[in-house]
């Protein structure tokens, strides 16, 4: 074999090895058992990117949101052109810290992040909810529908006037979780893909 080859048959393995976190799942997985073991988790950190398209504009960012029962704690890089912050959502309370570790924002009530992001960024999505979506779940206090396919495999989600659409799956953790998802509603487009998710001790 000549060092050119050589050279594309170690780049090639590196590139499937690389992938194998994103094989297809397999079509016999069990969706309610999937569900409740994913319900039993406590804690969890993913990683990764968030495109949002709304009528008062958009941007992207890095994401990294860690999940520790119904506290959330998100970290945004460069959103909108802006430097790291950290959005800390609990039921009745949001904060924001700048990258200084600086607190800046402040709201309370059961709507309290839903209110920050309409009236300082525009746009607005349940992020109670979405904690279970961005799982492949619906929110089990809220009334909703899933849709699958013709292989058996949940292609979307549907709650309180929101879709949310799977286009990818991928093996995280020994669970199979969304590698690619698109929340909608009429006004706000959310496209957010995944590139790491792990359990968390708590």
């Amino acid at each position: 074999m000549t060092v050119t080859r050589l050279l594309w048959a170690v780049l090639l393995g590196t590139l499937l090895n690389g992938c194998t976190g994103l094989q297809k799942k397999p079509l016999s997985l069990d969706w309610d058992a999937r569900r409740d073991a994913l319900l039993a988790v406590s804690a969890w950190s993913m990683q990764g990117q968030v495109a949002i398209k709304a009528d008062s504009g958009g941007g992207q960012a890095s994401i990294s949101w860690q999940q520790t029962d119904s506290l959330s704690r998100l970290r945004l890089a460069g959103p909108f052109g802006a430097g790291q912050v950290e959005l800390t959502i609990a039921p009745a309370l949001m904060t924001l810290t700048d990258a200084s570790g600086e607190q800046t924002v402040a709201y309370t009530g059961a709507d309290a992040a839903e209110r920050f992001m309409a009236e300082r960024l525009g746009w607005s999505f349940p992020v109670h909810s979405a904690r279970y979506w961005v799982l492949g779940l619906l929110d089990p206090a809220v009334k909703g529908e899933r849709r699958f396919d013709t292989s058996g495999t949940l292609r979307s989600l549907t709650q309180h006037g929101w879709t949310v659409n799977f286009d990818r799956y991928a093996e995280f953790d020994e669970h199979y979780l969304p590698a690619k998802l698109v929340i909608e509603s009429a006004d706000l487009r959310l496209r957010m893909v995944v590139r790491g998710w792990t359990r968390d001790a708590v």
